[in-house]
């Protein structure tokens, strides 16, 4: 099973598609790069990868801008019938597409989220 940076196995990742994910995440948190474009890079090259749908959704909802809530909805819709995400991520990802970016971000923290069952 290919994982990333963090040793989180990620499911239908190849190892250069899981790479492209972790510069996405770096370049996001950091600032420097383009983030949307290696998550579509990551998702050419495996168009299953559900984390790297589920990373630019939460970069768009992120945004907190209305018009971009519609394409990370739909983006988190996707991810949810591609394969079985983890119930947490997506949950995460959901509230914050709704505008709940606060309880979002507790849902990150909070150790009930922290490991998927």
């Amino acid at each position: 099973m290919i994982r990333d940076a963090q040793g989180q196995a990620i499911t239908g990742a190849t190892s250069a598609s899981a790479a492209l994910l972790d510069r996405a995440v770096r370049a996001y948190n950091s600032g420097y790069g383009d983030a949307m474009a290696l998550c579509d890079e990551a998702i050419v090259d495996s168009p299953h990868l559900v984390m790297a749908h589920l990373t630019k959704a939460w970069m768009l909802a992120g945004a907190n801008d209305p018009r971009l809530l519609g394409k990370a909805q739909a983006l988190v819709a996707g991810a949810a019938g591609m394969a079985r995400a983890g119930r947490a991520t997506l949950q995460r990802v959901r509230r914050t597409g709704r505008g709940r970016v606060w309880s979002a971000a507790f849902c990150l923290r909070h150790p009930a989220f922290l490991y998927e069952r």
